[in-house]
């Protein structure tokens, strides 16, 4: 029960704690990242120790630090001023720090200037007097304008207790060229801050708002070359000298070779005229070691002549010696930097001003800056190169945590075009070029992929169209043969008829012409019902005669064996083959009574042979009636078998039945 009792107390403070506003900066800085889930409010008093555009810097007595502003400044704020600062704690997004955000600023009163307190670099470099004025002092070097916001120069504040940065608006320097305060003693005045937002790792800062924030107390000398010679043991603050042969340059550095035989990397300050390879030089720079090396930063170069000694003669090695020792073991071959070495590998990589060549497992640049004027054009990547020039190894911190210097590369820098010889051009074959054939093949598949699914489907599209427009002719076509075949019927059956008939009714033999309308009518119904029939639809010629037969059949067994493929006759021959057997089938139930009728057909070649059979009354073929007598049917089946170059021969006698055997061709 006493645990609950604690831990719900602990959740109620904490809640407490959360909606409590802010009233000392110390007292929001104190919060952890981790527990400011939710923005907390301050209202804060204290003094404006800086303005800016976006921020400006505040202190309390607790402490400092810079309040960003969402609701606009008084007109009349200006720094020293007294105010109360309403608005909220944050954490941003981009870099997990802690922001003030004021929402609502009123001015109290007017303030006096804070006087500085008296540090050192070291001081500022700790974060001692964060947020504090202080008098610092040193010699002035390095000053660069910044290059993410332009309001502002960065300068380094170099002394024997150690260097530190400055950050000074640009306003105060306008009216003071930096070559009269490089290398000068000052005592600057300046806000100790620690830098914010891109540049948070380089530390802290002092930062100078006016011009009267640097006071020069010593100038630096008239002629920079009168300065001190170079000693491990002198203070560094202060620009040295030295002098030597130039053994190799770049675009923005070089390296001399003192007469004591000590190779040094120049850096000339803005405005320098950089020196050419077996120039003699003095230089004055301020000396710093990056890493290892000795380097001259910030340097006033004079050329006094050209080199009376000769180059030292390059050594032929290997790349691969240059990161293993003798025993093949592992390591940097730093003594080999400040030789001149001549070395083969092939060209892997190339840029702007350099190369990188390679043995197959290392690699080493050839800066190409000093001497691309001269030649025709740099190396292909792919060719085999041997370059000559002075080795040099860089190095570089990659953490602040990190003592040690980190290897980056060796570099090469040759004195001339000379220097660069081109053992074998790359072949014509290169990875980029197979590459760019692999993509040109595979777009010219897609395309031809493309195309033919496009070719497809308008030949697909344009086999419909022909397949309906052939379809469409068939099916006209059809309807024209039937229309053909229906007048070839009503012509042949009907009309001769009905011509029988007048000629009949002419000469007063209304009998006669009785029994030929009897016959007209049975054709012209017959003829109907071929019209309705889908006879012509059967697969089979049996199925077929079995559906013609079908409305004759009444009063008669009627037995059909026809073997012949539907398929094989056309539309033509199978109408003969329809109406001639129902012919013969009706004039044996109408005229011969038969009751059981026989069909049979089947094919030879060409030739179609069928018969019809039936146990009917017979009579006698010589003595049969024909048109005169009213009777068209053995007549129209002769007629039609005419077309196919048919015959008819009749087997039958009276009392006997008949069988009527007919022949007939396939049309082709």
């Amino acid at each position: 029960m006493k645990i609950i009792i604690t831990v719900c107390a602990l959740a109620v403070a904490a809640l407490s704690s959360a909606g409590k506003t802010l009233t000392t900066v110390a007292e929001a800085k104190g919060i952890e990242l981790e527990e400011l889930t939710a923005p907390r409010t301050f209202d804060f008093t204290g003094t404006v120790l800086g303005l800016e555009a976006e921020f400006f810097s505040f202190s309390d007595e607790s402490g400092g630090t810079d309040i960003f502003e969402e609701a606009p400044k008084p007109s009349a704020l200006q720094r020293w001023d007294v105010v109360r600062i309403l608005g909220e704690m944050i954490i941003t997004g981009h870099d997990w720090t802690r922001r003030f955000v004021a929402k609502e600023i009123t001015l109290l009163r007017h303030g006096q200037p804070i006087p500085p307190i008296d540090a050192t670099a070291q001081d500022v470099n700790i974060g001692k007097f964060d947020f504090k004025y202080v008098r610092v002092r040193g010699v002035f070097s390095s000053c660069v304008r910044d290059e993410v916001d332009s309001n502002f120069f960065w300068a380094s504040l170099k002394s024997p207790a150690g260097n530190c940065l400055l950050t000074i608006n640009a306003e105060a320097l306008e009216s003071r060229p930096f070559q009269e305060l490089s290398d000068a003693e000052v005592e600057v005045v300046g806000l100790s801050m620690p830098i914010s937002g891109l540049r948070i790792s380089l530390g802290k800062r002092i930062h100078i708002y006016s011009a009267d924030g640097i006071r020069v107390s010593k100038p630096p000398p008239a002629d920079p070359l009168l300065a001190q010679p170079f000693s491990e043991t002198s203070d560094t603050s202060h620009r040295q000298r030295t002098s030597g042969a130039v053994i190799a340059a770049a675009r923005d550095h070089f390296f001399i070779k003192t007469g004591m035989g000590r190779i040094v990397r120049v850096l000339p300050a803005p405005g320098e005229q950089l020196p050419t390879a077996g120039e003699t030089v003095e230089v004055a720079g301020f000396p710093e070691y990056v890493p290892y090396w000795l380097c001259f930063s910030e340097s006033i170069v004079r050329t006094t002549g050209k080199s009376a000694g000769s180059m030292e003669k390059p050594q032929s090695v290997a790349i691969s010696s240059l990161f293993s020792d003798s025993l093949r073991r592992r390591r940097f071959t730093t003594p080999m930097t400040g030789h001149r070495l001549t070395l083969r590998g092939k060209v892997v990589s190339a840029y702007d001003d350099e190369v990188e060549l390679s043995d197959g497992t290392n690699s080493l640049f050839v800066m190409l800056d000093s001497v691309l004027g001269q030649m025709r054009k740099p190396p292909d990547v792919g060719s085999v190169v041997e370059a000559t020039g002075l080795c040099w190894s860089e190095f570089h911190n990659k953490y602040e945590s990190n003592i040690f210097p980190t290897f980056r590369r060796f570099s090469l820098y040759p004195r001339d075009a000379g220097d660069i010889r081109v053992i074998s051009s790359p072949p014509w074959w290169t990875p980029f070029r197979l590459t760019v054939l692999a993509l040109g093949l595979v777009a010219l598949f897609v395309v031809s992929a493309a195309w033919n699914i496009l070719l497809n489907r308008k030949a697909n599209r344009r086999g419909r169209e022909l397949y309906e427009e052939r379809a469409s002719h068939a099916i006209a076509e059809k309807r024209v043969e039937e229309r053909t075949r229906l007048a070839v019927e009503l012509h042949d059956s009907i009309s001769q008829t009905l011509t029988g008939v007048s000629m009949q009714l002419e000469v007063g033999a209304t009998d006669t012409a009785q029994t030929m309308l009897t016959a007209c009518r049975g054709e012209l119904r017959r003829c109907l019902w071929d019209l309705r029939s889908r006879t012509f639809e059967e697969k089979d010629m049996t199925e077929a005669i079995e559906r013609t037969l079908e409305p004759h059949s009444v009063g008669a067994k009627i037995t059909v064996r026809f073997n012949m493929p539907r398929e094989r006759l056309d539309d033509s021959t199978t109408h003969t083959i329809l109406r001639i057997v129902r012919e013969l089938v009706v004039n044996a139930i109408r005229h011969g009574n038969a009751t059981e009728i026989k069909v049979a057909g089947e094919s030879h070649g060409d030739t179609i042979s069928f018969s019809v059979a039936d146990n009917g009354r017979g009579f006698d073929p010589a003595s049969a009636p024909g048109p005169k007598e009213g009777h068209f049917g053995l007549l129209g089946v002769r007629e039609r078998l005419k077309d196919f170059g048919g015959e008819m021969k009749i087997e039958s006698s009276p009392g006997q039945g008949a069988k009527i055997n007919v022949k007939l061709k396939m049309e082709n």
